[in-house]
């Protein structure tokens, strides 16, 4: 096999992975899952109760973290004592400990905004307009992808569209690029990173938190195989084109 006819597959191959996690990004922005007013959330479920920097004894009861360890009659009721100077929850505890103050503002601002997106702006409506910009590119990637393959049968079609395929084949990295950026932009100066990170703040209640607003995470692991799968297939559709520019000139 060729090496340009190689590298056309591994593009193929590259293409199609990065628009599978293209299209899950769109569908995780259709819609801003932190478009909720915060009356409608139950806090007191979302949150334990807020702890203090410097406290190194706590006791958990259901929801509510008390700053002292547990007494006898707490523990016989079904809390636990959840000191950090247990070593499996150092590292984690350590963090908390850093970001402590970060953590109790964001639980305070639920209680001053109206909206929970005024607290995470995840630009989803920014960052799906650009996805569907790149799905048109990619989309009409495929099409000529198509249209070549089956050249001695569109051969009358191909003629007739001959100036939209150039058009596609100059251009079309191009505006993926732009778009590209601009996407990125928009992802990364959202909040979708600082929301993840706020998880792990002591006083959430993580599975409370999924539970509510799930999808988030995904959307980070989704966006980020995107980003470089579609790094990687400019890469390759540029050094594909060369490679097949230059053997069409030595061809001729």
């Amino acid at each position: 096999m060729a090496v340009g006819e190689t590298l056309s597959l591994i593009t193929i191959g590259i293409e199609i992975a990065a628009f599978v996690f293209l299209v899950r990004v769109f569908n995780a922005t259709k819609s801003d899952p932190f478009d909720i007013e915060v009356s409608k959330l139950d806090l007191n479920t979302l949150f334990y109760t807020t702890i203090s920097e410097s406290g190194m004894k706590q006791c958990k009861c259901g929801n509510n973290v008390v700053n002292d360890f547990c007494t006898e009659e707490q523990l016989l009721s079904g809390c636990l004592n959840i000191s950090p100077n247990v070593l499996s929850t150092k590292k984690q505890f350590l963090r908390f400990l850093m970001s402590a103050n970060t953590c109790n503002n964001y639980r305070e601002k639920f209680n001053e905004k109206k909206n929970v997106n005024q607290i995470f702006d995840i630009h989803s409506s920014k960052v799906h307009s650009m996805a569907t910009g790149i799905m048109v590119i990619y989309i009409a990637f495929f099409c000529v992808l198509g249209l070549l393959l089956l050249a001695p049968i569109c051969a009358p079609l191909i003629i007739c569209l001959f100036i939209p395929i150039i058009c596609v084949v100059l251009f079309g990295n191009l505006v993926n690029i732009i778009l590209f950026i601009i996407m990125c932009v928009k992802f990364y100066n959202g909040a979708t990173d600082t929301y993840i990170s706020f998880l792990d703040c002591s006083i959430v209640n993580k599975s409370k938190f999924r539970d509510q607003f799930e999808g988030i995470e995904s959307l980070k692991t989704n966006f980020t195989a995107f980003l470089a799968l579609n790094i990687i297939f400019v890469v390759f559709n540029i050094i594909c084109n060369c490679v097949n520019s230059a053997k069409q000139k030595e061809d001729s």
